[in-house]
């Protein structure tokens, strides 16, 4: 009884062995046949199956990833190929096909990295052969809108019973940036900037002296004005490759604003007399940030010092973009900050999305509330380092792709918040009033590979 058991069980096995090859050529023909007709969904159908039953090999790896490239579905594609390529490392065509997956999902620092893999042939047919220092240059510029004239237009400073009064508020401006893209190694690149920002300031002063018995009265004194407000910038980012979908970046972004204004008035022989004083603020963001890939999903974070002359603060956050077709067709990007600066409300949300409409066309949107002052994003490339308090953000925005170059146009819609400053009555002190005004920026951007 026991020898027919054991004969049994031997045969059972070798049924089971023959049946696992009948799958396996079944699986190879019938792939191979939907490969030649361009089924890429059939492909996928007998594919997937296979390899949960561990059928996995080069060729079939190397026909799913094709199925998934083909369907522009590029991050689903790039796991096939790595494991093609773990069957045969020297595979040109894998390699070929890997690259072009990470550069059409977005993951340009690891298919940059695969320069050194590459066979010669393979470079000169990617054009990757010449090693470029300066890889390529981005300008953007344009105009700054606010109606904080229009907000305090009602408002009266300069009638009894008021005896002093002060506002200042922003004006027409204009917003300038330029900066290079540099490679120093496959692994490690940066982007160093130079910007500016001009900016008129309506200053209003107004002050009416008490009669003192016995004593001449001093004149009324208003000072309505316009001062200069410029400010330079210096941005700069390291990008190093850790690691594959790893992404470090270490970053600085400095600013000096620089102005002129009355501050007071001082005795003279003929009256009073105005006062000027220069001024100069210096902000500093300094940080590092960090982005990994993980299939449709990427998550990124920052954590970043703030030096400027309201004192020292940590601003860190974390969040993600989900690209639910994946490729770069379409995203979701929330994102969360929390800064030291602001401890009453000390928590940022900013949420984008954005879509390709046309072929070479996508357009993007985004909200961020929360209190903005002395707030940056996106690694500190964008700074809100105004006196002023921001209370939310709108934006929306438009990129154009044409060979080498990158065009793109942004609008963005800032509610700001700011004081006006009174004296009614002698002895009760000053008193700062609060008022809203709205700036929009439109930015024109031109991005040119090399």
């Amino acid at each position: 009884m026991r020898r027919i058991l054991l004969i049994a069980v031997f045969f059972g096995f070798l049924a089971a062995k023959g049946q696992d090859t009948l799958n396996f050529a079944a699986i190879d023909q019938k792939t191979y046949d939907l490969y030649l007709k361009a089924d890429w969904k059939g492909v996928l159908r007998y594919a997937k199956p296979a390899f949960k039953k561990d059928i996995d090999y080069f060729y079939l790896r190397m026909r799913a990833g094709i199925a998934y490239y083909s369907l522009g579905k590029f991050m689903k594609a790039i796991p096939h190929f790595k494991k093609a390529l773990s069957f045969n490392a020297d595979d040109a065509l894998a390699m070929e096909y890997l690259y072009y997956s990470y550069l059409f999902s977005g993951r340009t620092a690891d298919a940059l990295a695969m320069t050194n893999e590459l066979p010669q042939s393979l470079k000169e047919k990617l054009g990757l052969v010449k090693k470029k220092f300066i890889t390529g240059t981005y300008a953007e510029a344009g105009p700054i809108i606010t109606d904080a004239a229009d907000e305090i237009d009602g408002i009266d400073l300069n009638s009894e019973p008021d005896i002093h009064g002060e506002v200042e508020t922003p004006e027409s401006g204009l917003y300038v940036h330029a900066g290079l893209f540099l490679r120093f190694s496959p692994k490690v690149s940066s982007y160093q900037g130079f910007g500016n920002v001009g900016q008129d300031v309506m200053q209003y002063f107004y002050n009416r002296p008490l009669a003192t018995p016995g004593l001449p009265t001093p004149p009324t004194v208003e000072i309505n004005e316009t001062y200069k407000l410029k400010q330079n910038e210096y941005y700069g980012s390291v990008s190093w490759r850790a690691a594959n979908g790893l992404t470090i970046s270490p970053f600085l972004h400095a600013a000096s604003a620089t102005y002129k204004k009355f501050v007071g008035l001082s005795p003279g022989k003929r009256g009073p007399i105005n006062n000027y004083a220069e001024f100069r603020r210096n902000c500093l963001y300094a940080g590092i940030g960090f982005r990994k890939f993980a299939g449709p999903l990427s998550f990124n974070g920052n954590a970043m010092m703030i030096k400027n002359p309201d004192g020292r603060s940590l601003q860190v956050g974390l969040g993600f973009t989900w690209y639910p077709l994946n490729n770069t067709k379409m995203y979701l990007s929330p994102f969360w900050s929390t800064t030291s600066a602001n401890a009453e409300d000390p928590n940022i949300i900013d949420v984008s999305a954005g879509i390709q409409v046309f072929k070479r066309v996508w357009v993007d949107g985004g909200y961020t509330f929360g209190a903005l002052q002395n707030y940056a994003e996106n690694n500190a490339f964008l700074i809100y380092n105004s006196s002023d308090r921001i209370i939310n953000k709108i934006r929306a925005g438009m990129l154009f792709i044409t060979g080498k170059f990158e065009f793109s146009l942004r609008w963005q819609f800032t509610v700001h918040e700011d004081n006006y400053l009174t004296v009614l009555v002698p002895g009760d002190g000053q008193v700062e009033v609060p008022f809203k005004y709205n700036n929009q920026n439109i930015i024109g951007g031109i991005k040119w590979k090399f």
